[in-house]
C-alpha cells in the first residue's frame, strides 16, 4: 500500500469511527422526537409515500432532497440536540472581537471590545446558541419541525450547516457533515 493509499484508508476510519456515535445518537434522538408526535409521522409518512420511486443514484439522491419535511425533522434534531453541544477553540494570535451590541458591566460601564489573547481556550455552546430565544423565537426549547417552513429572521444570519453550528464551520467544521445528512436520512427512510 503507497502512502497516498495510507491516507485514504485512515480518512476513511476516521469518518466512519468518529462520526459512528454521534450519527447513532442523532438518528436515536430524531426517532425519540418523532415517537412523541403523532401527526408529525403521520405527515411524514405521508411525505414519504408521495416520494416517487427512481432506478438511478442520482434521481434518488434528487427525491431524498425534495423532502421537506423529513429535511426540516433533521434540521430540528440537529437544533435541538447537536451531536456536538460544545467546543473549544483557542486563537492562533491576539484577536479583538467586537459584539453586535455593547455590554454593560456589573460597574455600568461599556465595553465595545474584548482582546482575546492567542492561545486562550474559548468555549462555545452550540446548545445554547441553538436555543437561544432571541435567534429562534419563544419556542426556542421545544422540538418544533415546522420552524424549518419558516425560519426566523434572526436565525437566517447564523453561521454553520442549516443555522445550527451542529458541525461547527469554518476551517475546524466536520468534514464529514455531509455523509452525517445523508446518513440521517436515509435512517428516518
Amino acid at each position: 500500500m503507497n502512502t497516498s493509499d495510507k491516507h485514504l484508508v485512515g480518512a476513511f476510519s476516521t469518518f466512519f469511527f468518529n462520526g459512528a456515535d454521534s450519527t447513532g445518537s442523532t438518528a436515536a434522538w430524531c426517532l425519540h422526537f418523532l415517537s412523541l408526535d403523532q401527526d408529525l409521522q403521520r405527515r411524514l409518512r405521508a411525505e414519504l409515500a408521495d416520494m416517487a420511486p427512481n432506478s438511478s443514484a442520482a434521481g434518488r439522491a434528487r427525491a431524498l432532497e425534495a423532502l421537506p419535511l423529513l429535511n426540516a425533522v433533521i434540521c430540528e434534531t440537529l437544533r435541538f440536540v447537536p451531536p456536538l453541544p460544545v467546543t473549544i477553540r483557542m486563537p492562533t494570535k491576539d484577536v479583538v472581537i467586537r459584539p453586535s451590541e455593547d455590554v454593560v458591566l456589573r460597574d455600568g460601564s461599556i465595553v465595545r471590545e474584548f482582546t482575546v489573547k492567542k492561545n486562550t481556550p474559548i468555549h462555545i455552546p452550540i446548545l445554547g446558541f441553538n436555543t437561544l430565544t432571541d435567534f429562534w423565537g419563544e419556542d426556542a426549547k421545544q422540538f418544533n419541525a415546522d420552524r424549518w417552513s419558516n425560519i426566523p429572521e434572526t436565525a437566517k444570519g447564523l453561521p454553520g450547516i442549516h443555522q445550527t453550528m451542529a458541525f461547527t464551520f469554518g476551517p475546524h467544521g466536520c468534514p464529514g457533515y455531509a455523509l452525517a445528512l445523508t446518513e440521517y436520512v436515509l435512517f428516518v427512510l
